[in-house]
């Protein structure tokens, strides 16, 4: 179970400050190499979903308008030894900004950063009741 939440934890924290959508976790978890040990499918969402709302460095958001989904093609990916994931070209992204929020001590770029909606305390309320994968892929 480790192993799967450090490779969650990965994919999520090479998005940086835009983060990554449910949508697209599943679809790099599925190409990613080395590949993630679990097949990506109705079963297996809920507890991966499960172990990404146990990881407490992660903070959930709502973006104000739905990021496109990644599409893939041959051509538009490359495989990157370093990361040990693909780097996806055609993914059309929002501009990003240089953000340099001191006050909270983060540093990066970001297209929806002042814009997003903190809602980890939904997702995660003190009171344990998880938000449900069903609700969390709606929004």
């Amino acid at each position: 179970m480790e192993e799967h939440k450090q490779i969650c934890m990965d994919e999520i924290a090479l998005e940086g400050l835009d983060g990554i959508t449910l949508e697209s976790l599943w679809f790099r978890l599925q190409d990613r190499k080395p590949p993630f040990r679990l097949p990506i499918d109705e079963y297996s969402k809920p507890f991966v979903w499960e172990l990404i709302t146990s990881l407490h460095q992660v903070k959930f958001y709502e973006l104000p308008t739905a990021r496109p989904p990644i599409t893939a093609s041959d051509g538009a990916k490359e495989f990157s030894e370093e990361l040990a994931t693909y780097v996806w070209f055609d993914q059309k992204a929002e501009p990003l900004q240089m953000i340099s929020d001191e006050a909270k001590g983060i540093r990066g770029c970001s297209g929806t950063y002042h814009t997003r909606q903190d809602i980890t305390s939904e997702v995660r309320p003190e009171n344990g009741d998880i938000l449900s994968i069903t609700e969390a892929e709606k929004r």
